[in-house]
């Protein structure tokens, strides 16, 4: 039987065969044998060893049997598993590319809406203090009032830099 044994199992044959033969365990095997048109199919190959009273392997009880149109279907699943599992793959590496952008997005976006809102805040902050200068600058009856009401609320209006300039009309020399 082995010259009929593909020879990439052959080797494991005749290794699985002699343990069996040594140990007296079942023999169980999966390998391919050629056919008479020289194409090589599955089998999968059992033996359970008779003994006699003594204990000893008196012969060999077994079958072949021909598993070849299950290892081509498993060996097609286990291609299309390997194939939607590449699939997948891509497809959550696409995932956490546009998880990460959006994230990177979504922190941009967040960081622009806070500026805006500091912006926002301190310009009604702003045109509060003008608001309130205005007032008092309508209430005021003398220059001086006007000047100290100025020079109080510049600090407010300008805030991170300004600076306050007065200056005295004169009359037109002709």
């Amino acid at each position: 039987w082995s010259e009929f044994v593909h020879p990439d199992d052959l080797a494991v044959c005749w290794q699985k065969w002699n343990d069996c033969m040594h140990s007296g365990e079942t023999f169980e095997i999966e390998y391919r044998l050629r056919d008479k048109k020289n194409r090589y199919r599955w089998f999968i190959n059992r033996a359970v060893p008779l003994r006699d009273a003594s204990g000893a392997i008196k012969q060999w009880f077994g079958s072949c049997t021909d598993i070849d149109d299950q290892m081509r279907n498993q060996q097609l699943l286990e291609e299309q598993i390997k194939e939607r599992t590449g699939e997948l793959f891509d497809a959550n590496t696409k995932l956490k590319e546009e998880m990460w952008e959006k994230d990177v997005a979504r922190k941009q976006l967040d960081q622009q809406n806070e500026q805006m809102m500091r912006d926002l805040t301190e310009r009604s902050s702003r045109a509060t203090v003008l608001a309130k200068m205005g007032e008092v600058l309508q209430s005021c009856v003398s220059q001086e009032e006007i000047l100290k009401a100025a020079v109080g609320f510049a600090p407010r209006i300008f805030s991170s830099c300004g600076a306050l300039a007065l200056f005295q009309q004169r009359e037109h020399l002709e």
